[in-house]
């Protein structure tokens, strides 16, 4: 050491006659410890800069399927559910005698003979029926009518909606 001393003495040009003191010690490097392991948000940031665009994405799809899945999917199967209640089948042709022929029962119509053997539950079903064939023919009324007076039949229903407005 008092020779490392002397050669930094030689080489600065120290003059103790000015007040010019050096001080050479021997000290130790500490050793630093190693850095703690990155944690999790640290690891994945560099990641997700790199993937941003493909990660908004995929965390919109995954929005959206939990939407679907926790609105959507409920309120689905409820309007199923209400749209399975069984409706009665109406015929698919028009319900005028002559359509079908003569002595030729209409569609949902019980014959004669058909009905000698029936009980009360037969005679429901023939109320059934006859309000059924009322409610077509009414509509094709309706029907007709609207295609012969469009105008007529739209200031009717905008009437409807003024008196139910009117109501609420």
């Amino acid at each position: 050491m008092k020779q490392i001393e002397e050669i930094a003495k030689a080489a600065i040009g120290i003059d103790p006659a000015r007040g010019d003191h050096l001080s050479v010690q021997n000290v130790s490097f500490a050793s630093l410890a190693p850095p703690p392991p990155p944690d999790l948000p640290e690891r994945l940031a560099p990641f997700l800069q790199e993937w941003m665009g493909v990660v908004r994405y995929a965390g919109l799809a995954a929005l959206f399927l939990l939407i679907y899945l926790l609105v959507l999917r409920p309120v689905k199967r409820q309007i199923v559910a209400a749209l399975a209640v069984e409706q009665p089948q109406l015929p698919a042709r028009g319900l005028e005698r002559g359509a079908l022929g003569k002595g030729e029962p209409m569609p949902g119509e019980l014959t004669a003979e058909a009905g000698e053997g029936m009980s009360e539950g037969g005679e429901e079903l023939t109320d059934i029926n006859a309000t059924v064939k009322r409610t077509v023919v009414l509509k094709n009324q309706l029907v007709e009518r609207i295609k012969k007076n469009p105008e007529a039949a739209s200031r009717l229903i905008q009437n409807w909606v003024q008196q139910g407005e009117a109501e609420s």
